[in-house]
């Protein structure tokens, strides 16, 4: 005599059955607009276009005023900023995030003695102008992989809080008429070149402290 089927149980079966599959769905659909944002944060394309197209847009609605022109690319600069942040920080502080910085740093960054190299402010504050804050904050990750989260999402939203007040300013003087395009990547690169400097000039003075006083150890050993 065959066992017969419960309708109940099987009705719950095929419930968390759709559930599992719904469940699936909703995490492929929040990987693809995690990815979406960091791309659009990232790409220069994506991020100044939408930013500096908001931009141009309250010019023209104000006839160019100051105030409002620059809180719109302030605000905008943050939204995109802290989204790609928020986004990105689960990916780069992960167990995949840090294998695959970990292969940078041994590929790349050994070969050319780097792998224990530190940004300096400067440079960190240029890099922020140049590429961005989600950039940033992957550079920072290579350097101290025990950085978790959090700490990733408030040290990105730092650099996006004071970016954003950065372009406030640049675009309220350009609502003014101010010829200052292209200032951040422009200011940001003069910072990255200078920051290094100042860290190349301190680490050869380093060593040619240390070389010396090798040196003068070596010589008061012989006599």
């Amino acid at each position: 005599m065959q066992d017969s089927v419960n309708p109940l149980e099987s009705f719950a079966n095929c419930d968390q059955d759709v559930l599992s599959r719904g469940q699936r769905i909703m995490n492929f659909g929040k990987e693809i607009l995690r990815n979406t944002v960091i791309v659009g944060a990232v790409n220069p394309i994506t991020n100044e276009g939408i930013r500096f197209g908001l931009f141009g847009g309250a010019m023209v609605a104000t006839d160019h005023d100051p105030v409002i022109s620059g809180i719109v690319l302030g605000a905008s600069t943050f939204l995109i900023e802290g989204a790609g942040v928020l986004a990105s920080a689960k990916p780069i502080t992960g167990e995949r995030g840090n294998a695959a910085l970990d292969w940078l740093n041994n590929k790349l960054f050994k070969k050319l003695n780097l792998d224990n190299a530190k940004m300096p402010p400067m440079v960190e504050a240029g890099a922020v102008m140049s590429v961005g804050s989600t950039i940033t904050n992957v550079m920072k990750q290579r350097e101290d992989k025990t950085i978790t989260r959090e700490k990733a999402i408030r040290h990105g939203m730092f650099n996006a809080s004071w970016l954003a007040g950065y372009f406030a300013l640049e675009g309220a003087l350009i609502a003014e008429g101010f010829d200052i395009a292209d200032s951040a990547i422009k200011g940001g690169a003069s910072l990255m070149i200078l920051g290094s400097s100042f860290a190349l000039a301190k680490k050869f003075t380093s060593s040619f402290k240390r070389a010396k006083i090798q040196t003068m150890d070596r010589d008061e050993s012989n006599e």
